[in-house]
């Protein structure tokens, strides 16, 4: 929510960064939520990372979070899309 009322204070435009990051919050919403309640993105983040088990690892917030982001350029066919 940060980014976003930064960006509207600035006046800045919506571009196409801005824009796969509400797909991304999207597709989390609808990919990730187990629950039959909407709830926003990050609290779908912050629900897994308390102690979402991927066979041996464990994921804290952040490190969830670029998994899913990968997870997400994949899904939309662009692989690779948030790395250097």
């Amino acid at each position: 929510m940060g980014d976003e009322r930064s960006c509207q204070d600035l006046g800045l435009p919506i571009d196409e960064g801005r824009d796969l990051v509400r797909e991304f919050q999207t597709w989390v919403e609808s990919e990730k939520n187990s629950s039959r309640h909407g709830r926003p993105w990050f609290k779908i983040i912050q629900f897994w990372s308390g102690g979402f088990d991927c066979g041996a690892e464990k994921f804290g917030g952040f490190s969830l979070f670029y998994k899913w982001l990968d997870q997400f350029s994949e899904h939309i066919g662009r692989a690779g899309l948030f790395h250097d």
